[in-house]
């Protein structure tokens, strides 16, 4: 029986090398267009989830708090209203607000961010703690603020700049996942010192999928388990088309028993270099011509002793070598 043996390697990275190796390496980010992007489908806006204090928002009033858009003072907030589309208020020792998302969003899904849009008088830190209760009675009221008098930090946190200014403050941590079911209720903690004034123009909870519908197709830095890397990303059913220029492909034809000794011991040398974007095909001198390897293969005859070596590229071959010493040091 003839035995067939097809070696396929593309490889960038040197084992070992005589010489210095063609740089092979082709980076797709530098020369990528947005034109490259193709069949990318209609561009749909999803709707946010924000509270807007000037009621032009997606979260509409509740009956109950309707003049606050059904934020409270959950602790130590004095003068709680809106004013001028504005959620203002002023802090005292530990101040949190309390706000209910509507019930539309998909539990499942992941949270992004919380987005607070908001200018304060003084303070260092706006934070935001999480619970999915459905019932907020006086007992559910006395846990809460008993875990957030023992909690040291808020669940998300972010460095407040007070200013007269309105300021975007993203709050997110990188690596945290929280389910939509478990971020029902917001306890929003506007400022970290008493005193503080604040006004808040919007709230927005910004789900997983919501954000990730928003980055363009294309290069950016992404991840998994907090290892980022920079990356060309699409989504279904686009695809992405770039024209590349490869580099020279080696052939190399050896025609010899891969079970023989001396065949065998060329194989192994050629695996141990770095001959890059190569083809490697091997089969015995005498083996029935009947495949895809053919016109490799054709032409090729074994007239010393085996293995015979052949080396081809840019359509042209070398001179052939035979024998099992002068086949490894072709690899030279």
């Amino acid at each position: 029986m003839s035995k067939v043996l097809l070696l396929l390697a593309l490889t960038l990275f040197a084992a070992a090398c005589a010489s210095e190796p063609e740089i092979v390496s082709i980076r797709l980010i530098d020369g990528f267009e947005s034109t490259m992007v193709r069949g990318s489908p209609p561009a749909v806006e999803p709707e946010r989830t924000e509270w807007r204090f000037d009621a032009d928002g997606t979260i509409p009033a509740p009956e109950d708090d309707a003049a606050t858009f059904g934020w409270t003072a959950f602790n130590d907030i004095e003068g709680l209203a809106v004013r001028d589309g504005m959620l203002v208020g002023t802090t005292g020792a530990m101040p949190v607000l309390l706000g209910t998302r509507p019930d539309d969003l998909d539990d499942d899904d992941q949270l992004y961010a919380i987005e607070v849009r908001m200018r304060v008088s003084e303070g260092a830190e706006l934070g935001i703690t999480f619970n999915g209760a459905q019932e907020l009675d006086d007992e559910w009221a006395e846990a809460r603020l008993e875990q957030l008098t023992d909690a040291s930090r808020p669940t998300l946190r972010a460095e407040l700049t007070p200013s007269d200014d309105f300021v975007t403050y993203t709050l997110r941590e990188a690596g945290a996942t929280f389910r939509i079911g478990t971020v029902r209720n917001l306890l929003l903690e506007p400022s970290d010192v008493e005193g503080a004034d604040f006004e808040i123009e919007s709230v927005r909870i910004i789900p997983l999928k919501e954000h990730l519908s928003s980055i363009p197709s294309g290069p950016g830095w992404h991840g998994l388990s907090e290892i980022y890397r920079e990356t060309i990303v699409s989504r279904a059913p686009e695809r992405i088309v770039i024209d590349l220029d490869l580099p020279a492909r080696a052939r190399i034809v050896i025609l010899g028993d891969p079970g023989q000794a001396d065949t065998a011991a060329v194989l192994a040398s050629l695996r141990h270099r770095y001959v890059p974007n190569r083809v490697v095909a091997c089969r015995a001198a005498d083996a029935k011509q009947t495949g895809p390897l053919d016109a490799l293969f054709a032409g090729k005859t074994l007239d010393d002793p085996q293995p015979g070596v052949f080396i081809c590229q840019n359509f042209a071959c070398q001179q052939p070598v035979f024998g099992r010493q002068a086949a490894i040091a072709a690899w030279d």
